[in-house]
């Protein structure tokens, strides 16, 4: 676990909506059953969640 990620789950810790999945084989239907895909990030300009995201459904939301 790098640094940031340590920070984010203390940060987030407790937060009923911010579930941490780990490494997942189902993305697909993961990304499908969402109501909105937000991809906040401050080093990446096109990440590869956001190329995933980006289809009609759900709508996507790259954020910097």
């Amino acid at each position: 676990m790098g640094s940031l990620e340590v920070e984010f789950h203390a940060r987030l810790a407790g937060t009923p909506r911010v579930h941490w999945l780990g490494f997942r084989r189902d993305v697909p239907a993961i990304m499908k059953a969402l109501d909105v895909l937000v991809v906040p990030s401050h080093y990446e300009g096109f990440g590869l969640v956001a190329g995933g995201g980006w289809r009609p459904e759900p709508p996507s939301l790259p954020a910097a």
